[in-house]
């Protein structure tokens, strides 16, 4: 169950619009604006392949409160018919359900814009709350504390995003404290110049780096071996964004697994999703 919540939180903020929808890292978040007023909803479908099925729905409700503050809502859909406890324990019963809400706040706090140029600073902060289903669901309140930056110069646009997850206890568990980094790189290939009136569609293409370092689990106290260690993701992706929607597939090969004895290794995680602005 650690590595599918990790699944989920590698892809669950990267939304950004401003006027139209615009290019966004697939599993990295991005500081670019939602429409004052607006709303975005964004879905995935997300497979992880670890010589069991797991999927993962993250379903993001995004609400831009003022131009520079913006609203998130998190409430991912999990299927799992294989794995193991977050205790390293084999589990083969098949459990589907609804996992914890989580709430996030944006703010920008530095803005400059040109024409065809933007770079913007934003800072996150939320919280997870432990509603949902038992085999899913951490049992506690959990934070989240981060940075998101963005800079679109023409056809390029690169983000980054850094961010610090503190678990609490819950029914005498306590997942370990999560690091996650991501890194994206996105170039439009079409149109390549863009047209003096009108807002085409546009077709770009995405390279991304995405990472977690989480600490091992503890019980009563104690280590829970098993548990623990760092995945870092090579994501290529490919992005269609017509005007009020956008369309996006992700294949994400590991890196580097340097994960405690015990944990199985992922081969891979794709992933296909939408965005939609209303």
């Amino acid at each position: 169950m650690t590595h599918l919540r990790g699944l989920v939180a590698l892809s669950i903020a990267s939304v950004g619009v401003a006027g139209a929808v615009q290019a966004a890292g697939i599993n990295t978040n991005v500081a670019l604006p939602v429409r004052e007023g607006g709303y975005v909803y964004r879905t995935q479908l997300r497979f992880l392949d670890r010589d069991v099925d797991l999927h993962a729905i993250p379903n993001v409700l995004v609400y831009g409160a003022t131009a520079r503050t913006t609203l998130f809502g998190i409430l991912p859909y999990l299927s799992r018919s294989a794995g193991f406890t977050d205790a390293g324990l084999r589990q083969s019963d098949a459990v589907d359900g609804f996992g914890d809400l989580r709430l996030l706040v944006r703010q920008t706090v530095y803005a400059r814009d040109a024409l065809q140029r933007t770079s913007r600073l934003g800072l996150l902060a939320g919280l997870e709350i432990p509603s949902g289903k038992d085999e899913f669901s951490s049992h506690s309140t959990d934070y989240q504390l981060g940075g998101v930056y963005t800079l679109q110069d023409g056809r390029h646009e690169l983000d980054a995003d850094l961010f610090y997850k503190i678990n609490t206890e819950g029914r005498g568990l306590e997942l370990g404290d999560e690091l996650q980094y991501n890194l994206a790189y996105q170039l439009r290939v079409s149109p390549w110049e863009w047209p003096e009136r009108g807002t085409p569609s546009q077709i770009y293409l995405v390279i991304e780096a995405n990472g977690k370092t989480s600490q091992e689990t503890r019980s009563g106290g104690a280590k829970l071996d098993g548990t623990g260690g760092t995945i870092v993701f090579l994501s290529p992706g490919v992005q269609w964004v017509t005007r009020r929607v956008i369309y996006e597939g992700s294949f994400q090969i590991p890196v580097v697994q340097d994960l405690d004895d015990g944990q199985v290794e992922t081969d891979f995680v794709a992933a296909a999703g939408i965005r939609v602005q209303f």
